[in-house]
């Protein structure tokens, strides 16, 4: 593999034997992950979902059938927003979006079709809105390095020296400055080509680390909402019954949530894809006024960067499977909270 599908991440081939094929393995993504605390925080997101889930079953228990059919409907609706948020995140559209996470978006989503773009801020409560400010803070960070790098590289393709044309007839030709300003112009061109390489596995570094920023600030934007809900529950069997997420539905708030952050994510990935794409279609642009003297740099540019695309494609694919394992961790505490369930349900429940 090309050092930019090493470098991005994850992804490495080793190779045990010539008929077994590759072994593909997470490396430096998951390292990050780890050390950045995302393995611990969906774990705890994880033990809270199994005590929610407890506390359901066992409210459920103490339910007619009268008041279970009561909750059906509800609960139905809630695994249908959830399906809704998870399927229509990856490529993100105004159409796509379903009206109920659509509502709590502000101001309303819109996207174009073809190319993600980052979403509106979700409605949360303030601790969990404080924790997903630094999902969009460490996206344009990152996004702005990227724009930097590309542009510095492209800028250099403004600078090459010309191609030596063929003498024209008549006019005065010197064969050894002919052959070194063809000499410059190649080597000019090749530096460029490497130059691409070397930018491609400077994306390849910053993805690794933005999808690890990602994942850290995005599970625990959903650790902290569940922190609220469960709050929620809690004050809904108070004396006042007054709520700190008073207006905001559980099931569209998280569903909200996850929607954004996947978006996010999917955003992430094609600006990352696409300046690779711009590298390497500069480089070869720059290479082929040579004719095929540097197609082999051309070549090595190209292969670069699919191998950076590739491995970007699956970096994507893990995080996005953690986010969307950690939204779905939610759909207990979202179940208890809703206002039929509530209805049903006479003593506090034990979610902690």
């Amino acid at each position: 593999a090309a050092g930019a599908a090493s470098a991005v991440g994850e992804v490495a081939g080793e190779w045990r034997g010539a008929n077994q094929g590759p072994t593909v393995t997470y490396l430096q993504l998951q390292t990050l992950l780890e050390e950045k605390g995302v393995v611990s925080s969906m774990q705890a997101l994880e033990a809270a979902s199994m005590a929610s889930r407890n506390a359901l079953r066992e409210a459920r228990s103490s339910l007619d059938e009268a008041a279970i059919a009561q909750t059906e409907g509800e609960i139905v609706y809630l695994h249908g927003i959830f399906v809704d948020s998870l399927s229509h995140s990856a490529t993100p559209s105004s159409e796509s979006i379903p009206p109920e996470i659509s509502e709590i978006l502000v101001p309303p989503h819109t996207a174009a079709p073809n190319a993600p773009t980052r979403p509106s801020l979700p409605a949360l409560p303030p601790t969990a809105s404080l924790a997903y400010a630094k999902v969009t803070s460490a996206i344009s960070d990152r996004v702005e390095e990227t724009q930097a790098a590309v542009k510095a590289y492209l800028k250099r393709s403004r600078a090459m020296p010309p191609v030596p044309t063929a003498p024209t007839a008549g006019q005065p030709f010197n064969a050894q400055e002919a052959a070194q300003n063809k000499a410059l112009a190649l080597y000019s061109r090749r530096a460029f080509a490497k130059a691409g390489e070397a930018a491609v596995s400077g994306l390849a570094a910053n993805s690794v680390h933005a999808f690890a920023e990602l994942a850290d600030a995005g599970v625990r934007s959903l650790l902290e909402l569940e922190r609220c809900l469960q709050q929620q529950l809690r004050e809904s069997f108070s004396e006042d019954g007054k709520s700190s997420m008073e207006g905001l539905s559980a099931g569209g708030t998280t569903c909200g949530l996850g929607t954004a952050l996947l978006q996010e994510l999917a955003f992430l990935e094609y600006t990352l894809s696409e300046a690779a794409k711009e590298v390497g279609q500069s480089g070869r642009e720059v290479c082929s006024c040579m004719g095929s003297e540097l197609s082999g740099e051309s070549a090595a540019l190209d292969e670069a960067v699919t191998e950076f695309r590739r491995g970007l494609e699956v970096d994507a694919a893990y995080v996005r499977s953690r986010l969307s394992e950690g939204i779905q961790f939610l759909l207990p505490i979202c179940e208890l909270v809703a206002p039929s369930f509530r209805a049903q349900t006479q003593k506090p429940l034990n979610v902690d």
